[in-house]
């Protein structure tokens, strides 16, 4: 294992948000309060992306696709 100076190492780990994937430290996440996922955000607007995102999913296997006549 490599030496590490004490210096570089961060109390708070590094994350990705889970819309953009930009890197953040876990304490500067968003964290909406009715989260029921283990996911992280830089911000509201990409919480919300996200969920729009994941209910779109949702909608989508449940009943399977939409067919059209």
């Amino acid at each position: 294992m490599p030496d590490v100076h004490p210096d570089r190492i961060s109390a708070d780990p590094e994350v990705n948000c889970a819309e953009c994937m930009k890197k953040m430290p876990l304490s500067a996440a968003y964290d909406p309060d009715d989260m029921d996922y283990e996911e992280n955000f830089c911000a509201r607007e990409c919480y919300e992306a996200w969920t729009r995102k994941m209910a779109r999913e949702r909608a989508g296997g449940a009943g399977g696709e939409e067919v059209k006549e």
